[in-house]
């Protein structure tokens, strides 16, 4: 190594140990015990369940770094600000007042700001708000256990938490935008909600690029089996990650 680099590079070292040792950390002659409200951020933030806030809440308590209004049972109720947002029908669990839930959050509400997903899975069906632009969580407006993937349960679901009056923009996979549209399931002649694409026409598949677009959703044309649901102009498609 050339003597020169090597005069730098001690000089250097030395000037920047020089100056960690000089450095004295400002520490606080008060200590801060943090009060319920903090608490109750720090439990959110971690993501951690009510039992989970409870034993944290318990250790910070033994150890005497907690306000003297904190409860360790509070994380029991801390659903009931909010239950009474929602409501019961038919095996799902809705949300039955939005605006309420997003005053009560302390958010305001402004239904182009936000995207409806709905989707499911062989053990529930769930319906979510999205932010836009991903600043705010992501809000549960219904739920169920026991409902299948259907357009009958689709319906209910919209109907039960008053979509035709906030018509959010509507996100989900193609099996559910064909619910939306109230397309016809299975192997269907003209299976596209975009297009008029000819899904029995073999010889052509690999050689016709463009089809005409779909321009209506008039049930009993074009496989479409039932009246749609929303306006055809208020949804997107959604992929899964790769």
């Amino acid at each position: 190594m050339d003597t020169q680099y090597e005069e730098g590079f001690e000089s250097t070292t030395s000037t920047q140990q020089e100056r960690d040792i000089e450095y004295i950390p400002r520490i606080s002659e008060k200590r801060h015990y943090p009060n319920q409200n903090e608490l109750n951020d720090l439990i959110r933030d971690l993501g951690l369940t009510k039992s989970g806030g409870e034993l944290l809440t318990s250790r910070l308590k033994e150890w005497n770094l907690l306000a003297d209004d904190c409860r360790t049972t509070i994380q029991r109720s801390r659903h009931a600000p909010y239950s009474a947002f929602f409501d019961v029908d038919q095996d799902l669990c809705f949300c039955q007042n939005v605006n309420g839930l997003f005053n009560a959050l302390q958010l305001y509400h402004y239904p182009n700001e936000w995207r409806l997903f709905i989707d499911s899975s062989t053990r529930s069906l769930k319906g979510v708000l999205l932010h836009n632009g991903n600043i705010y969580p992501s809000l549960p407006l219904a739920y169920s256990l026991q409902m299948k993937e259907d357009y009958k349960n689709v319906k209910h679901l919209l109907s039960s938490i008053k979509y035709t009056e906030y018509k959010w923009d509507i996100c989900g996979d193609f099996k559910m935008i064909g619910f939306l549209l109230g397309l016809q399931g299975g192997y269907t002649k003209h299976s596209c909600f975009l297009c008029l694409w000819d899904s029995r026409a073999d010889r052509e598949h690999y050689t016709r690029v463009n089809w005409p677009p779909r321009e209506d959703f008039q049930r009993g044309r074009y496989n479409v089996s039932n009246p749609p649901l929303v306006d055809a102009k208020k949804h997107f498609a959604s992929f899964p990650p790769h």
